[in-house]
């Protein structure tokens, strides 16, 4: 009898090269589902995989995690289409559009657009167990974000704020990591 949950399984280790290979290409812009892609879509793929290579071991696997994305309906609409029918690490996956006043404790993920991004930063400081941030405003992981979206050489990329993620208490895959520009608080402003 074949073991399907193991570690070793040839089908576990394919999908996980699969997702690790979706991840680079998502990154790095290439290939041609990248290139053919909204600018949402691509959003939402870089957000889905944010998510999928998170460490979220300490959320109950009962628990539904929640991809919140705060006034962009292109963004949410395209997450909902990625997410629909998925799971990570056994977590049912959930996606709610929400204000970015109002995002509330129960997000592990908020994308929020850049003209919101100040605003939630503020907010996200004060609130205990904070949602993992992400936004396509420019300085976002520098001022205290967890992931920057940005553009470079006509392909999206992301930056991660070690410093912040640090302090949030959220584990990335050392694979993630190893695909971003990695940055630091900027503790002037």
């Amino acid at each position: 009898m074949q073991v399907l949950s193991g570690p070793g399984n040839p089908r576990r280790l394919a999908i996980r090269i699969a997702g690790t290979v979706a991840v680079a290409l998502a990154a790095a812009g290439i290939g041609r589902a990248a290139d053919g892609m909204s600018p949402s879509a691509l959003k939402a793929a870089f957000l889905f995989n944010f998510a999928k290579f998170a460490d979220w071991d300490t959320v109950p696997p009962s628990v539904t995690l929640v991809l919140c994305v705060a006034n962009d309906d292109q963004v949410g609409a395209a997450l909902t289409d990625s997410a629909r029918g998925q799971v990570i690490n056994g977590h049912a996956i959930e996606v709610r559009r929400v204000k970015s006043d109002n995002f509330g404790p129960s997000c592990h993920l908020l994308f929020v657009p850049a003209s919101e991004a100040k605003q939630v930063l503020e907010k996200v400081g004060k609130v205990q167990d904070a949602p993992i941030t992400v936004s396509d405003a420019p300085g976002f992981a520098q001022a205290g974000g967890v992931i920057e979206l940005f553009q470079e050489g006509g392909r999206m990329r992301f930056a991660v704020n070690v410093d912040t993620t640090q302090r949030l208490g959220v584990r990335l895959s050392s694979r993630l990591l190893d695909l971003a520009k990695i940055v630091r608080t900027d503790h002037a402003q």
